[in-house]
């Protein structure tokens, strides 16, 4: 499917689970389903929120042979892992900040497939300006959390690892 929306089930976890309070600063990934567990969030209006498509959905693990070339991926990538476009976001969350980045970021699957250098080197530009002691919390996707475990614990990881539908990882940026 193209943008499923979130669950009757992902909405009541999404509005009975973290409060959005309790962090300083909210990234989601820019998919329907992630954008409206965000909006879902309590105290969801109290923290500036970001869509960000550095978290948008990732293929864990890579497959080396899925990235051939940043016009490969647009084939590859399932539609309901397609990022959102910008336009329809800020129409539909109004509230939720778009900062830039560029247009290949924002077409649908190239981060998806992007090889893990590049996705490490765009982590960890977005990690040093939150090298501080700032509480963020990410609404993102099981293999963007993979990928992200993997750089922030320096240990190598599988599908096994994946946490259960609505789960929440916490960790420590060092």
């Amino acid at each position: 499917m193209i943008d499923p929306p979130l669950t009757e089930t992902g909405h009541l976890a999404a509005s009975s689970g973290l409060s959005a309070a309790d962090f300083d600063i909210v990234y989601v990934s820019p998919t329907l389903r992630t954008l409206e567990t965000a909006a879902a969030l309590p105290g969801i209006n109290r923290v500036p929120v970001l869509v960000s498509p550095v978290f948008g959905p990732r293929i864990f693990p890579e497959r080396s042979s899925s990235w051939r070339s940043p016009l490969a991926c647009f084939h590859a990538t399932l539609p309901c892992d397609w990022l959102m476009p910008q336009q329809k976001i800020k129409a539909l969350f109004p509230s939720f900040e778009l900062p830039f980045y560029s247009r290949w970021y924002w077409e649908e699957g190239w981060l998806n497939h992007a090889p893990a250098f590049h996705y490490t080197e765009l982590l960890q530009s977005w990690m040093n300006r939150h090298s501080n002691d700032a509480k963020v919390l990410v609404v993102t996707h099981d293999g963007t959390i993979q990928a992200v475990r993997q750089r922030l614990q320096r240990q190598t990881l599988s599908r096994e690892h994946f946490l259960k539908d609505g789960g929440v990882l916490s960790l420590v940026n060092k």
